[in-house]
Parts: structure tokens; C-alpha cells; sequence
């Protein structure tokens, strides 16, 4: 009983936390990053997939403008094939860049109909509590995106013009 009340206790303060003090930091070396987008309201609670994906991709667009790049605009195309993919991983219980069967980004939005290649940025809550799809979940995985090397580069690569 006292342990699932410190369990309770420190989830509770992580969400407190993230409602009422969220910061993305300064960026780092040769980088930035731009100023949390949520109003506290919104920060905790589910909210619909359509409204997830468009703060996500305003926030993409918000960290490639502070680092001098272009917009992304949606491509319906690569907007589905990586649904498919998430959902995918869902069912069959992997997480991973490259599916069962080999494909990796590029070789499924090929395979879709494009002609050119993909990067992928994929988020994971494996641990913990659960989290309610919520825009501050949004700003949490942008923020650890742009301080993952990796991630970041598919974020701030210059030529990619879709999302």
C-alpha cells in the first residue's frame, strides 16, 4: 500500500511538473530549440491522433525555422505509411526502424508509390504509468528527439521538404 502510493505520489508530481514547468532548454552546440507550444491546459489528457499530428508537425517545423531551415508540409502519402507502420508495430509487438521482413523507412514509402526515400522518428512509452495521448506527451518526445543526435539529424536535415 505505501509503495503504490509513492508510485502514485511521483507520477502525480512528474505531471504536475510537466503542466506547470515544461522547458525544452536552450538547444546545444550548433543548434536550437524552440519554446514548449501547449498552454498548460492542454498539456495532460487525451486528445484526438489528428490534433497529435498537427503539433507535431508545427513543432518539427518550429525547431527547423529557429535552426534556419525551410517548412515541412504534409505528404498524405508518407502521412499513411508510417500509420501502417506504427500500427505494424502494435500488432505485431515490435518496435523497431525496420520491420520482420527487412523494410526499413525508405523501402515502405517506396513500396507505397514513392520515388524517393524516407527518414523515420519513432516514440515508445514502455515503463511507468499509463499516459494519456496528450500534447504535452508531444512536446515531451520533440524535446528528447532534438537532443538525440540521431533524431535530431532526420529533424534538421536540410533536404527533406515532406513530413
Amino acid at each position: 500500500m505505501v509503495l503504490s502510493a509513492l508510485v502514485f505520489g511521483s507520477y502525480a508530481l512528474v505531471q504536475l511538473n510537466q503542466l506547470f514547468f515544461q522547458s525544452n532548454g536552450a538547444g546545444g552546440p550548433g543548434w536550437a530549440i524552440g519554446q514548449p507550444q501547449t498552454q498548460r491546459n492542454f498539456r495532460l489528457g487525451n486528445q484526438e491522433l489528428p490534433e497529435l499530428r498537427v503539433l507535431a508537425l508545427e513543432l518539427v517545423n518550429r525547431d527547423r525555422q529557429v535552426n534556419g531551415l525551410p517548412p515541412l508540409v504534409e505528404d498524405p502519402l508518407l502521412s499513411q505509411v508510417a500509420q501502417e507502420h506504427a500500427e505494424d508495430m502494435l500488432k505485431r509487438q515490435f518496435y523497431d526502424h525496420v520491420n520482420p521482413e527487412g523494410l526499413d523507412p525508405s523501402d515502405r514509402f517506396m513500396a507505397a508509390g514513392s520515388n524517393v526515400g524516407a527518414g523515420e522518428n519513432i516514440m515508445q512509452k514502455k515503463e511507468g504509468m499509463p499516459v494519456a495521448l496528450s500534447f504535452g506527451l508531444v512536446e515531451e518526445y520533440q524535446k528528447g528527439w532534438m537532443y538525440s543526435p540521431g533524431h535530431q539529424e532526420n529533424l534538421l536535415t536540410q533536404h527533406y521538404r515532406r513530413w
